[in-house]
């Protein structure tokens, strides 16, 4: 985060599938500014491969990289930084 520098957005994509009887999967983004809850949108599509390509699209538009090449991200000027969130164990549940 800069703040000088406009830089304390957030961006959240997501890859959801719906129901596997009858499924429907949709692209969750959600984008604002760190500490708000921002704006969001989900599109829905008919096929799991229709999503994974709009999620491949929107991450090299928003990030500069491809996501096939995640593991190896590199970090480019005026664009988003991937970052790994670890959900952990729930302790309670133990999940």
């Amino acid at each position: 985060t800069n703040i000088d520098a406009n830089n304390n957005k957030f961006f959240v994509l997501q890859v959801l599938e719906e129901d596997k009887n009858a499924p429907k999967y949709h692209l969750f983004t959600r984008w604002g500014r760190v500490g708000a809850q921002g704006q969001k949108k989900v599109q829905t599509f008919s096929s799991a491969q229709e999503a994974q390509n709009n999620f491949k699209k929107k991450f090299k538009e928003k990030s500069g990289n491809n996501w096939e090449d995640a593991k190896s991200f590199v970090p480019k000027s005026n664009k988003y930084v991937l970052i790994h969130k670890d959900y952990g164990v729930d302790e309670d549940n133990n999940k």
